[in-house]
């Protein structure tokens, strides 16, 4: 997957991984979790995000989000305005936040003549 037009081949990008456990209403939760949403992807160096809903436990999430450097990604967290949106989801949920640096990845290749080609690999 390329979020966003980042390469996840980018030596300074991060991936931040977020697994949720929902203690309160879910749609209370996605719905918070939208306006923060909001707020990150109005920030410098933000790329794409995505936050899935466990298919089989009922309030588990993992949000997956894209960031094009480190710095990017601390300076949105110490924004006066991200502090609101940290409180009113911990209201709701534990979480268990990490940090990635890309290392490998794969994009399917687009069907060529009806069939699955090979995709594009980088490390």
């Amino acid at each position: 997957m390329r979020a966003g037009g980042l390469d996840p081949a980018e030596r300074d990008a991060v991936v931040f991984v977020n697994r949720f456990t929902v203690h309160a209403s879910t749609e209370d939760f996605e719905r918070t979790f939208s306006e923060t949403s909001e707020f990150m992807a109005s920030q410098p160096g933000f790329v794409a995000h995505t936050l899935a809903r466990h298919a089989e436990q009922p309030g588990a999430y993992v949000n997956v989000a894209y960031w094009r450097d480190e710095e990017s990604f601390r300076r949105a967290l110490a924004q006066p305005g991200f502090a609101p949106h940290a409180i009113a989801l911990r209201a709701l949920a534990t979480s268990d936040p990490n940090l990635y640096r890309p290392a490998v990845h794969h994009d399917a290749a687009p069907a060529a003549a009806g069939g699955i080609g090979p995709g594009r690999h980088t490390r």
